[in-house]
């Protein structure tokens, strides 16, 4: 890969660089958009410095997009906000541009940040975040495609990443555009540190701005979250569907699928040469008509595998005309995961044959846990956890409500609680979202009915469940 990037030619340069040609010692892969776009850190041979570098591929948007990303980076450091500084843009042999930027020492993206433990428990970091924001909003400024991973942390501040997708006004953002600013910055926020944004954002330290939005609200920012989050929805779910930076799609004879660019490639060159292969190891969780569950171990990882056997052959017909339950469980799966909904991670999803559609097969992560009833009854004496329970289910639940999501069948053996009290929501075939305000009040008024039916024998606990979410205290 690095003969490809050998005395490039330098097109343009920030100040101070001299450079008119420029080698590239490539480093590790970071994102990968096929046929567009691969970023990946290396350094800079010439100076021995190490930089990130953006690859523009040739298509027919490769100019305006490498001059977007130049031009954000160079805007971005005219205004004093923290980002990447920009160094050069170069092109190799084969028409690639590249365009160079600075490495932030020991950078981590938000989302990775906010995973660690460390992270979440760091108080200041939301405050910091606020303040930045508001940096932007006076210069007029915004991020065109928000979420956690275009943050990065580093010694302990926040910077900006994907310069490209920045838009740029020459006065400061109206309301409006604020308002549909921070919507966009909560919807991608683990719930945790939602919470801590939109504490620091309506106590007034969020810096010298906040006189700036005087009218906004608790709930005209909610309201504004939900429509953005049903819509992020949406698109989220077209692209799991689709060969893009986190998931690629197969074809082969046996049948057409996607997986996730991150899964184990053994594990999925396995699963589509012969799921049945994978069916005939480890232990039968569950054997039905409709479908067969197994769970099985593949270099040292423990997965489940669901089959949606075949159906009668006009039954076959007629549902080859819609997606498959193994597709939509894979789509769904990795939407509720946009939505910081705990659910089994997917790994891949197949569909035999062509018309009539035959077996479909959905892979995904098992998850080691008890299931959420087994649970409570173990936890029944510590009034503490009990209420911590409810509190978890409840947040899931919240968020299914901004998602105008329906689960269908929310019965207590869909959900599962591991040993760091962690809720997971999972059996996604009946899953929708988005719905029209009728039919997500008729479909959340049957999940709430369905999920309390649970706890019949256990009222105490059925209680707490139904105040939690009906809005109120556990």
């Amino acid at each position: 890969m690095s003969a490809r990037f050998d005395s490039m030619l330098v097109l343009e340069s920030a100040s101070g660089c001299s450079l008119t040609s420029l080698s590239l010692e490539v480093g590790a892969s970071l994102r990968v958009l096929p046929g567009r776009r691969e970023v990946f850190s290396a350094r800079v041979t010439d100076l021995d410095q190490p930089v990130v570098v953006k690859c523009y591929l040739p298509h027919a948007k490769q100019t305006r997009d490498w001059e977007k990303e130049w031009g954000g980076l160079q805007t971005l450091q005219r205004l004093g906000l923290p980002a990447p500084g920009p160094l050069a843009v170069c092109r190799n042999s084969t028409g690639e541009i590249c365009v160079v930027m600075e490495q932030l020492a020991d950078a981590v993206t938000l989302g990775t940040y906010l995973e660690d433990v460390a992270g979440r428990r760091d108080s200041s970091l939301m405050k910091k975040l606020v303040r930045l924001v508001d940096q932007l909003h006076e210069a007029g400024a915004r991020q065109g495609d928000q979420h956690v991973d275009n943050w990065a942390v580093s010694g302990g501040q926040v910077f900006l990443l994907d310069a490209g997708t920045f838009q740029f006004h020459s006065r400061p953002l109206s309301a409006k555009e604020r308002l549909e600013d921070l919507a966009a910055i909560c919807a991608t926020l683990p719930p945790e540190a939602e919470q801590d944004f939109r504490k620091t954002l309506f106590s007034c330290e969020g810096g010298p701005v906040v006189n700036a939005r005087d009218d906004l609200t608790e709930a005209v920012l909610e309201e504004a979250i939900v429509r953005l989050q049903s819509e992020r929805a949406r698109k989220y779910f077209k692209k799991t569907q689709r060969d893009c930076t986190e998931f690629a799609s197969r074809e082969n004879t046996t049948g057409s699928g996607i997986f996730s660019r991150s899964a184990d490639k053994t594990l999925v060159d396995r699963f589509f040469d012969d799921p049945e292969t994978l069916m005939a190891e480890g232990r039968r969780l569950k054997s039905g008509n409709t479908c067969t569950v197994q769970q099985f171990e593949c270099n040292g990882r423990a997965y489940v595998l669901k089959r949606y056997n075949k159906k009668p052959f006009w039954s076959q017909c007629r549902r080859s005309l819609s997606p498959s339950r193994a597709r939509l469980s894979w789509s769904s799966a990795w939407v509720l995961h946009l939505a910081f909904v705990p659910t089994a991670k997917a790994v891949a999803f197949m569909d035999e044959g062509g018309f009539p559609r035959g077996r479909s097969y959905f892979l995904m992560e098992s998850i080691n846990a008890e299931l959420l009833a087994d649970y409570a009854r173990g936890i029944s004496g510590d009034a503490a956890k009990v209420a911590e329970l409810v509190e978890s289910v409840g947040r899931i639940w919240d968020c299914l409500g901004r998602l105008r999501a329906v689960h269908g069948d929310l019965k207590a053996t869909n959900w599962m609680v591991n040993s760091d009290n962690k809720v997971f929501l999972f059996d996604l075939d009946s899953f929708r979202f988005g719905l029209s305000d009728g039919a997500f009040d008729r479909g959340r008024r049957k999940d709430l009915k369905r999920f309390l039916k649970n706890w019949s024998s256990w009222p105490e606990i059925g209680e707490a469940f139904r105040r939690r979410m009906k809005g109120g205290e556990p």
